[in-house]
Parts: C-alpha cells; structure tokens; sequence
C-alpha cells in the first residue's frame, strides 16, 4: 500500500497497544486472525479504533475442527459463518460476505 502512495501502517494485533485509526480508515486482514489466540478481543479492538463510515475487509480460512491446526500455527479454527457473527457482535454491518473453496471473505462497515 505505501508503494502505492497510500498511507498505511501495520499494527500486532495480538498485543494490548491501542491502534491509532485516522478518519474514514480501511482495515485489511487477509489470513491474519486465525493466528490469534483471541480473534474477537481484537475484533472488538478493531471496531473501537475505527471511525463511523471506516471499512473493514477481512478474509479467514474455514477449518471446521474444534482444535487449533498447529501444522500451519494456527490459534483459531473457523466454522462456517462464525466471523460474520462475531463481527455483528462487534457492531459492525456486514456489506458483502462471500464464502468458497474454503474461504470467508468480508467486508464490513462501522
């Protein structure tokens, strides 16, 4: 993003540092929160953070297992439509939810 000429920054999602979101920001996180030990905390962090009007796109992998997939370091296993409730429960509106070939894709908004 930043070669792009975007203003972007990176943020550990795991740590408790708060996250410094400028107005009508985009959050993106491809592959990230099956990593976490905690994915809706952080969720949760994520949508304080943001401004109204700010964008979320996120993108997990659907495992269907109760325990962590340690082969690939994985924290948190996603059962189909589990980040799209979690993300409700966060407060977030859900604008385009797509799920294939093992996937789940959202976008959301604040």
């Amino acid at each position: 993003a930043k070669c792009l000429g975007y203003n972007a920054d990176t943020h550990d999602l795991s740590s408790d540092d708060s996250i410094d979101l400028k107005t009508n920001s985009l959050v993106v996180a491809y592959h990230v929160f099956e990593h976490l030990p905690n994915p809706l905390k952080t969720l949760k962090k994520i949508h304080n953070a943001l401004c109204k009007n700010s964008y979320f796109h996120i993108e997990i992998p659907i495992e269907n297992v109760n325990e962590p997939v340690v082969r690939y370091a994985h924290c948190t296993s996603f059962f189909q439509d589990d980040l799209w409730k979690m993300l409700k429960d966060c407060g977030f509106k859900i604008v385009f939810n797509t799920n294939g070939n093992g996937i789940q894709r959202i976008l959301a908004k604040k």
